[in-house]
């Protein structure tokens, strides 16, 4: 019975709910769906006001359409005397040849409103859907990048598909390995007769060896019959390598020390979000310890990071494990080493700094009256 009273309580707010944005919602679209058959073609869909209420929606592409539709809105206003607003849209004129799917959304922000004793926000989202149908000329290669890294060899490749509905007598692919403005490797890949639907693969091995580890670009142009495609993709050979060159050596204890580490970034490229968390170790405790984080190290350069740590006073003098770990590059980097604690001579010594010159003054005060002070005469 409980159960029941539940349920029907339940379907209860559900209707006053939907009675309730029927009265704040205000927005519809129609039609629902566009098919885009051309790139130079302008197209629309209308926002209807159907309840004449004042509201502001914006307007966006989302999906494997969202790279390639341009609008003549994002934002648009209505106010209650307004029944409706078209939107034009377009395809870009660089939009490949292929099906895609996807849509338009159109959001509208419901001011605050009461159901009960319940206050409720809510956004309206509508979305006009739209698929891009757009034919494949006679004679259309769709091409991409592939490699293949191992441990001693390095392939690198092209894939090759004629989508169109001619053949392809020649095609030719000049491929290249760079690191930024330096070609490591490169290439010319040719294939003579590409039937409409039919596939090939351009590839050529190279030894490792010709590789330091990095990150370089795989870049290729492909030519056939008066038309070319540009390819760009990433290789990753490797993985990052970082170094530990020096730190500091020497801490005082009863002070805030700075701790220097000298880093070196054996990658070709920055790495971003690097931490470091070192720990001192004596008699298997940790006396003392910091932690660095969020900084970059710069590609092939001996990096100086700075940190802080705090050397107890009742620190005993002597040699102490250092054990450091660097996360980054999604890897941690490991380093056991050593370091010595030292006394803080100043702080340590400072009555006898103090009471020196008094025991000096007071050593020449004796001298000079036993010297000059009149001695008294024996008879």
């Amino acid at each position: 019975m409980k159960a029941k009273i539940i349920f029907v309580l339940g379907v209860f707010i559900c209707i006053l709910f939907s009675i309730s944005l029927l009265d704040v919602i205000a927005l519809g679209i129609s039609p629902v769906k566009s098919v885009v058959r051309k790139t130079n073609e302008t197209y629309f869909f209308t926002i209807v006001n159907s309840e004449h209420e004042d509201f502001d929606v914006v307007i966006y592409p989302e999906g494997e359409i969202a790279d390639f539709i341009a609008l003549s809105d994002t934002q648009l206003h209505f106010s209650s005397d307004e029944f409706s607003k078209k939107v034009y849209f377009k395809l870009n004129p660089n939009t490949p040849p292929g099906s895609y799917f996807g849509g338009i959304v159109v959001q509208q922000a419901i001011p605050y409103f009461k159901i009960g004793d319940n206050i409720v926000a809510a956004r309206v989202r509508l979305s006009h859907k739209v698929n891009v149908e757009l034919p494949y000329p006679k004679k259309y290669i769709k091409a991409s990048l592939f490699s293949d890294i191992k441990n001693k060899t390095v392939e690198l490749g092209l894939w090759l598909r004629n989508l169109g509905g001619e053949r392809i007598e020649n095609v030719e692919a000049h491929m290249a390995v760079k690191e930024k403005e330096k070609t490591l490797v490169d290439f010319v890949g040719e294939a003579s007769g590409l039937n409409p639907g039919e596939e090939k693969i351009l590839s050529n091995s190279f030894s490792r060896e010709l590789f330091d580890n990095g990150a370089y670009q795989f870049v290729s142009t492909v030519e056939y019959d008066e038309n070319s495609i540009e390819l760009l993709d990433k290789i990753v050979i490797g993985n990052p390598v970082i170094k530990l060159k020096y730190h500091t050596k020497k801490l005082i204890r009863g002070k805030i020390n700075k701790m220097y580490f000298y880093f070196y970034n054996d990658w070709n490229e920055k790495l971003d979000d690097i931490e470091i968390e070192f720990d001192i170790i004596g008699d298997n405790e940790i006396a003392g310890n910091g932690k660095v984080s969020k900084f970059s190290l710069l590609p092939k350069t001996t990096n100086k990071i700075c940190s802080f740590v705090e050397v107890p006073s009742y620190m005993k003098p002597g040699n102490y494990k250092l054990i450091i770990e660097i996360h980054g590059g999604n890897r941690t980097f490991k380093f056991d080493s050593d370091i010595a604690v030292k006394r803080n001579f100043l702080v340590e010594n400072l009555i006898w700094l103090y009471l020196m010159p008094a025991v000096f003054m007071l050593i020449v005060s004796t001298i000079l009256l036993l010297k000059y002070l009149p001695r008294k005469k024996h008879g």
